[in-house]
């Protein structure tokens, strides 16, 4: 979900209270500059978090602001990634700045600061997401870019402190982009395409380690690739990916290629959809309904 920052600085933060059937809307204060909401999870029945630029934000379920949290040492470094682990705590990534590497913080259910890792390498490095797992645990990946090799992609296995429990890579190599899911029984399942022949594939890493692939049809259309960005999986066993356009550089690509595939990985029907790519697609999920893209 993004957000254009207005011209008075505001951020705006809103949700529906189902209860009464009335809309909210809630204003918070940016000084100085424009900042963007990044993400937003829900705190239970509680309310919801969310980051923006620089801070975390904790809200009642109305909007109202709780706590406000700024990284006393690092605070002009940019948040990028939030979740909420299944004991409750909060953890953020954030960019480092002139350094290849990124910050990981560790925050309380109350949003207090309970640990700070900085991870720094040789070698550039992007594409970090953090997904939560079983127990308080959580999965860190990244990608670094090797000179004169396939692009890794590293896979961490942490405690709710941080620790590492265990760490993997895919050594083969990835092609610039992938996506993460929840596997069964605290697992991970990555979508990925390789650099060689390009192939798209589903890499299903346990919570104890363990590794599985599954090979589906390359995500071309029209002559170009596309690139995993989410996917999910579906009642009967299947995927449904939804993918975008392997543009490197400025471009004002609007298309998303969505594939579903079988349990099998055979391809049951690929679709290109026109959507404007000013508002980047945040998500897929699906219900008895159908599918919905989120963006």
């Amino acid at each position: 979900m993004k957000m254009k920052p207005a011209l008075n600085l505001f951020l705006l933060l809103s949700s529906c209270l189902l209860a009464e059937a009335q809309t909210f809307w809630k204003t918070y204060p940016v000084a100085n500059r424009p900042q963007q909401l990044k993400e937003i999870v829900e705190v239970g029945n509680e309310g919801y978090a969310f980051i923006r630029d620089h801070s975390f934000v904790l809200t009642n379920k109305n909007g109202i602001l709780q706590k406000e949290w700024v990284p006393a040492a690092f605070a002009d470094l940019p948040f990028d990634k939030l979740i909420r682990t299944s004991s409750g705590k909060f953890v953020i990534t954030a960019n480092s700045i002139g350094l290849p590497g990124f910050w990981v913080f560790i925050l309380s259910a109350e949003a207090a600061q309970e640990k700070i890792y900085q991870y720094q390498f040789d070698e550039k490095v992007r594409a970090v997401k953090i997904l939560p797992a079983a127990n308080g645990n959580f999965f860190l990946t990244y990608v670094k870019e090797m000179q004169e090799k396939p692009e890794r992609l590293h896979i961490l296995y942490l405690d709710e402190t941080g620790g590492t429990i265990w760490k993997t890579e895919i050594g083969e190599g990835i092609f610039f982009n992938y996506a993460l899911q929840p596997a069964e029984n605290g697992g991970l399942d990555i979508a990925y395409t390789t650099p060689g022949e390009k192939k798209l594939k589903i890499a299903t890493i346990t919570a104890t380690g363990d590794r599985s692939e599954q090979q589906f049809a390359t995500l071309f259309m029209d002559e170009e690739l596309y690139l995993p960005s989410f996917f999910c999986k579906s009642a009967d066993g299947g995927y449904l990916f939804a993918a975008t356009e392997a543009v490197f550089g400025m471009t004002d690509n609007s298309e998303l290629l969505f594939l579903k595939a079988r349990a099998d990985g055979r391809t049951e029907w690929t679709k290109l959809v026109d959507i404007s790519m000013n508002d980047e697609i945040a998500g897929l999920q699906h219900d008895a309904n159908g599918w919905y893209v989120l963006s």
